[in-house]
């Protein structure tokens, strides 16, 4: 029923043509409450959905890997850029720098595309690709 009488109170507003009441009523029905759903998996898969058997599984898997009991613990390998020292070739910087749009924001390094492109022979030229 209460939300009913937003939605009327909603409707009430836009026909008055009161586009802040509108628009802060709006705001107020899209924000409510809504219930999360707090659930996990045992170790052996099963889910876990009442709040103490997650808050106890969470302690578990965290004394685990605090005690690095890596019998237990998903060892995953993570990469990042600098585990490999690979150069790239010389074709792939030059289908890099082909595909640069033109005429865009510079990036991090406030270097723009158009430098790349109208330099791109003499940067290949002292560049050390292979």
């Amino acid at each position: 029923m209460a939300l009913k009488r937003k939605v009327n109170a909603v409707v009430e507003h836009h026909t008055r043509n009161e586009s802040k009441k509108f628009y802060r009523r709006i705001q107020e029905v899209a924000q409510e409450f809504k219930p999360s759903i707090n659930v996990c998996r045992s170790e052996d898969g099963k889910i876990l959905t009442e709040n103490e058997d997650v808050q106890r599984r969470w302690k578990e898997y965290f004394e685990c890997v605090l005690t690095s009991n890596s019998d237990k613990i998903d060892s995953t390998a993570v990469y990042t850029a600098e585990n490999e020292d690979i150069q790239p070739s010389h074709e792939e910087v030059t289908h890099a720098i082909q595909c640069l749009t033109k005429h865009k924001a510079a990036g991090t390094d406030q270097i723009v595309a158009e430098f790349f492109k109208k330099r791109r022979n003499l940067m290949e030229k002292n560049l050390d690709i292979t």
